[in-house]
């Protein structure tokens, strides 16, 4: 944490921790229409990410599970909200996935392979997020519901798993930033209008615990979406800030994604969301890097870069290649048939 800065707020408490490890600042404050008073909040951290790689896990590497542990308490034994490891249909399909003799990991990638195939995403799912039963009742959902899925789906097998909460810095999963790139997020609430606006690309993901390894990563929801192997991977642009669980103090449960309190969520404790205005903004740049540079990507890397950067414009060469082909092959055939 490089700069925290507050003002406008009553009470301030630094370093708040949760069951789940993650550090909040919370704020108590009184605001007044009559004043036009405001909390202002300026942040600013230096953050290292990184592409991680599980690669070739052997039988040998795996330890055995200590059932009595608080991880199985935090992320395995109970059935809550989202993740209803007593669902009769859910304990039916987590058995039919996976082997019994299969080691943590084996079940983990079938898992992870049948989430990405049974669930449809769909891109117009609602802020609050449905659940594992209800992803599975109605096969579909967005990167909440894959997550949710594949942690109950694990935690039937008795393997901890839980979601990581954070942003996605770029979609393009091969871009490769350089020293001095930024990205620039917003999010926005007009009390007089009751409209949200957000640019943030807000995501979740998964985590499960494997004894000898520990915590290893995983994103279905890209494994579907962007059709790159997620499995025991991550890279660079996950930008995780919380793990475990929704933004949680006692009754204030907000939102699954971390620029909340939010007044534009029904269950913000006012009784009139015309009174505020809210506003986030945060500005990513990249201070360094050691990425391979575009000049040391092999060519089919490079390729395929070019493709999904220029997608439009290869799909309109596709068609009007498709149509020449067409048009040759009928003037072909009519010049044949001209000879008899």
């Amino acid at each position: 944490l490089k700069k925290n800065d507050f003002s406008g707020y009553d009470i301030l408490s630094n370093g708040v921790i949760d069951e789940y490890g993650n550090t909040f600042d919370c704020f108590n404050a009184t605001l007044s229409t009559a004043t036009n008073s405001e909390i202002a909040v300026q942040q600013e951290y230096e953050v290292k990410l990184s592409e991680i790689y599980f690669k070739e896990i052997k039988d040998d590497d795996i330890g055995e599970y200590n059932y009595s542990e608080d991880i199985f308490e935090l992320y395995c034994n109970n059935s809550i909200e989202n993740y209803e490891i007593d669902d009769p249909d859910l304990i039916t399909a987590s058995n039919s996935i996976v082997d019994s003799d299969d080691n943590p990991v084996e079940k983990a990638e079938k898992i992870y392979d049948w989430v990405i195939d049974y669930l449809d995403y769909d891109e117009d799912m609602p802020v609050k997020e449905k659940g594992a039963s209800w992803a599975y009742d109605n096969e579909r959902g967005a990167c909440s519901e894959y997550s949710s899925l594949m942690i109950t789906l694990l935690r039937i097998q008795k393997i901890p798993a839980r979601k990581v909460l954070g942003y996605i810095i770029s979609n393009n999963p091969l871009e490769r930033p350089e020293e001095g790139d930024s990205w620039t997020f917003t999010n926005s609430y007009d009390g007089s209008e009751g409209t949200l606006s957000s640019s943030f690309l807000g995501h979740a993901w998964v985590e499960y615990y494997v004894p000898e390894i520990g915590w290893i990563v995983c994103d279905p929801t890209w494994g579907e979406v962007e059709d790159f192997d997620y499995f025991n991977r991550i890279d660079f642009f996950h930008l995780a800030t919380t793990v475990g669980e929704w933004i949680n103090f006692g009754s204030l449960n907000y939102s699954e994604f971390p620029y909340a309190p939010n007044p534009a969520y029904s269950d913000f404790p006012t009784t009139d969301d015309s009174a505020f205005d809210f506003e986030v903004e945060a500005k990513i740049e990249v201070l360094e890097t050691d990425l391979v540079s575009i000049e040391e990507l092999e060519w089919w890397e490079v390729l395929l870069q070019f493709l999904i950067e220029n997608w439009i414009l290869v799909s309109i060469l596709a068609i009007i290649l498709v149509v020449s082909i067409i048009v040759i092959v009928k003037l072909v055939k009519k010049r044949k048939a001209n000879r008899y």
